[in-house]
Order: structure tokens, then C-alpha cells, then sequence
């Protein structure tokens, strides 16, 4: 029995850090196929042109299990404060920094966001998801810590 006593606590603490990762990779994965997912979205051409709203829907309905919310979608990119949310960002890329929107975007922006610059040409959009995972399991917290993870996928535009 002491034996057990002694091992018990490990054996668990390993097992529930398996089930974490397992997890992690999951959470990763599910961001990847939203940003891919969104950026497809993005660049096609289509009438109307595709907007901000569009690409956030598409990137929320293929993370449905995932807490994503858009503050500004056009920048500047900062990483979420409540844990387990994540943030859609329709940028452009850094040798292309003239566009950060698809081509339907328009309207007025919140305070503190980025202008709209709606996409023409065959610009390059990157659509960026980072997310704010912290550990299900209180234990695994304290000793991990929380995580940032950002999904990305780049694509230019067909219009």
C-alpha cells in the first residue's frame, strides 16, 4: 500500500498530462483548419466580393467547439486576456502590408482598430487566429502555465 501511496500521484499527474496534450493538439489543430478554412473564404471571387463577417463566420463555424471572437479584425493583432478565447485577425502580409481586408469589406471601424483597406490585384491575406488555452486540469496549470497558440494561413486573392 505505501508503494501504491507513493506512485499513485505520478502515475495520475502523467496520465491527465497526456489527456492535456492530447488536447492541446486538438485545440491546435481545430485553429489551423478554421485559419485555412477563413483564408479560403477570403481570396475567393464571388459576388458580392467576400467581407470581414464572412471570413469570421466561416473561421467560428469550423471551431464551433472553440470560443473565437473578433474585436478588430483588421489589427493590430493582441492576444486574448480570458482564457480559453481566441481572437480572428484578416491581415496582410509583411511584404504586402497595403491590404488588410477582403475585397467586400467596408464600413466603420472601432476605436483603436486598423483601417480598412479592402484587398484588389491579387493581394496577399493572412488570416491569424491566436488563442488563450489554459489547462483544464488545475494542477496541469500551475505547472505549465497558460498558452498562446496562433494559427495562420496565407493566400492571395482571385479578384
Amino acid at each position: 500500500m505505501v508503494e501504491f501511496a507513493v506512485v499513485a500521484p505520478v502515475f495520475f499527474l502523467l496520465v491527465l498530462g497526456i489527456f492535456e496534450l492530447g488536447r492541446l493538439v486538438y485545440v491546435y489543430n481545430t485553429l489551423q483548419g478554421a485559419a485555412v478554412d477563413a483564408a479560403r473564404v477570403a481570396i475567393r471571387y464571388s459576388t458580392p466580393l467576400p467581407s470581414n463577417a464572412d471570413i469570421e463566420q466561416r473561421a467560428q463555424a469550423h471551431a464551433a467547439s472553440l470560443s473565437l471572437a473578433t474585436g478588430c479584425p483588421n489589427g493590430p493583432i493582441t492576444n486574448p486576456t480570458t482564457a480559453n478565447t481566441g481572437y480572428i485577425y484578416i491581415t496582410g502580409t509583411p511584404s504586402q502590408t497595403a491590404y488588410n481586408a477582403p475585397g467586400g469589406a467596408s464600413g466603420s471601424v472601432p476605436a483603436g482598430c486598423s483601417a480598412i483597406q479592402a484587398a484588389t490585384g491579387n493581394a496577399e491575406l493572412k488570416v491569424t487566429i491566436v488563442y488563450y488555452y489554459r489547462p483544464a486540469t488545475p494542477i496541469l496549470a500551475d505547472v505549465i502555465g497558460n498558452v498562446m497558440l496562433t494559427a495562420q494561413a496565407t493566400m492571395r486573392t482571385e479578384y
